[in-house]
């Protein structure tokens, strides 16, 4: 008798996370392997502005999520706050991020491909692209943990709480370090 074939099933678990990624209307990318983020196709992004896409891989539903953003020439994202950790690549283009507390001057960093970066936990930001041709970054992020956490997107991203122990606006906080 032959031998029976079986898979382990993918796992693809309803949550809340998942739920609101599916509303945000841009592709959702999953699988063991992604080609080429660069080609990636990408849809109009109505939260972030510009063009976006998730990606999902299999095996890390629920810890970690990746999103590609693209940015037009001049074009600049809609300025957010997260209470999610984030760290930003720069695949192509060059630019700069605003970061700011409230009731504190905004601070900029520039970026150009090949740039990784973080934003401090629930400030606000803004990346911008300052380039002549369009400019991609991919961002890694702990949202699947938080949203499936608490179950609230404005308490995710309408939280007013300042993690000023972690980033206060200090002058060189962005400041490159070896």
């Amino acid at each position: 008798a032959a031998e029976e074939k079986t898979q382990a099933p993918v796992y693809k678990a309803e949550s809340f996370y998942r739920r609101w990624i599916e509303s945000e209307g841009i592709p959702i990318y999953g699988g063991f392997y992604i080609g080429n983020l660069a080609t990636l196709e990408l849809k109009p992004w109505g939260r972030m502005g510009g063009k976006g896409a998730y990606v999902v891989l299999d095996g890390m539903e629920g810890t970690d999520d990746a999103f590609v953003l693209e940015l037009a020439r001049g074009e600049e994202t809609v300025p957010e706050r997260h209470l999610f950790e984030e760290v930003v690549y720069v695949l192509s283009g060059h630019g700069e991020t605003q970061v700011w507390q409230p009731g504190k001057a905004k601070q900029r960093f520039g970026w150009q491909e090949g740039t990784l970066f973080s934003v401090p936990l629930n400030a606000w930001h803004q990346y911008i692209n300052l380039g002549n041709s369009p400019a991609r970054l991919v961002g890694v992020s702990t949202a699947p943990v938080v949203m499936d956490l608490f179950h609230n997107t404005d308490f995710v991203f309408k939280n007013e709480f300042a993690f000023r122990d972690r980033y206060d606006g200090e002058k060189d906080y962005f400041a490159q370090s070896r």
